[in-house]
């Protein structure tokens, strides 16, 4: 069954130096580091259709996520807006399941202003 990632590399990653595919590499060799979320199909369903953090995310940085549809962040300020709007949204999620999927993605958010790096969506 096929994996779905979202992760921020490290910070001795150089993206500018390295291809694409190994910063994918990357990630899928290190799915135990606290800065690579490995998402099952139905995890990316329920953010899809059972919640609001691909479209907050897709309206804040112009992005088409869904299952199928890979994309990154790159742009602090477009960080820094998905942040503030995930966390008021998770405010309102009472389902548990669905309030611990976006707390994940929002923290993977803030590790990557704190690393200067882009934040990686793989679906």
């Amino acid at each position: 069954m096929k994996d779905y990632l979202i992760f921020t590399p490290d910070i001795d990653i150089n993206e500018d130096h390295i291809e694409y595919s190994d910063v994918i590499r990357w990630a899928l060799d290190n799915t135990g580091n606290s800065d690579v979320l490995v998402l099952k199909l139905n995890e990316v369903y329920r953010l899809q259709y059972q919640s609001e953090a691909l479209d907050i995310i897709n309206a804040e940085n112009s992005s088409m996520l869904q299952e199928g549809e890979d994309d990154w962040v790159f742009d602090p300020d477009v960080k820094d807006r998905i942040i503030l709007r995930l966390e008021g949204y998770l405010n309102t999620l009472e389902v548990p399941e669905t309030r611990n999927l976006v707390y994940k993605i929002q923290r993977l958010f803030v590790r990557s202003i704190e690393k200067n790096k882009p934040l990686h969506i793989l679906f």
